[in-house]
């Protein structure tokens, strides 16, 4: 029987896993929840967009609170190796772990970057459609408001269409 003073590597490993799991999870939902909002600014629907506001709210709540329990599960490994300094990563634990838990670290670590990176590809095809979509509806206000549109659709800074004295 092992003392009670040498680490459970096998349960703090599981723990870590546990937490790289739920945090995969969550971005994996975000990865749903930023594929509506593509597909609502696509289609001008504003209000799925709101409805998909609080939800991705809670999700980039969710998403820090799993950070940082990771963290303090990846710390606690770390500590219980002798690892020194805040920093430490996830393959650097690996290294020091028995073949099976490695593995089992690295699968883990892998599949959750895997998500992290579609959830970073979504939010850049969104932002770039947001920023497409307000350069396009830019020019079409500058276009209605300019001194050389025809009178009928020229429109002032109330928004309200301006009128031609004849």
């Amino acid at each position: 029987m092992l003392p009670t003073s040498v680490p459970n590597f096998q349960q703090l490993t599981e723990r870590l896993l546990g937490h790289l799991r739920q945090e995969e999870l969550l971005l994996r939902t975000s990865k749903e929840c930023l594929l509506g909002v593509h597909d609502a600014l696509r289609q001008g629907d504003l209000n799925a967009l709101q409805v998909a506001q609080p939800h991705q709210e809670k999700l980039a709540a969710d998403l820090r609170g799993a950070s940082e329990q990771r963290a303090t599960a990846a710390t606690a490994i770390s500590q219980s190796l002798g690892l020194s300094g805040g920093n430490v990563t996830l393959s650097e634990l690996a290294d020091r772990l028995s073949p099976t838990l490695a593995r089992q670290l690295r699968d883990a670590r892998e599949s959750m970057r895997d998500a992290l990176a579609d959830v970073v590809e979504l939010q850049r095809a969104n932002a770039n459609l947001v920023q497409t979509l307000r350069s396009y509806f830019s020019g079409v206000l500058s276009g209605l408001s300019s001194a050389d549109a025809p009178a009928s659709t020229r429109y002032g800074p109330t928004g309200g269409r301006l009128q031609t004295v004849g």
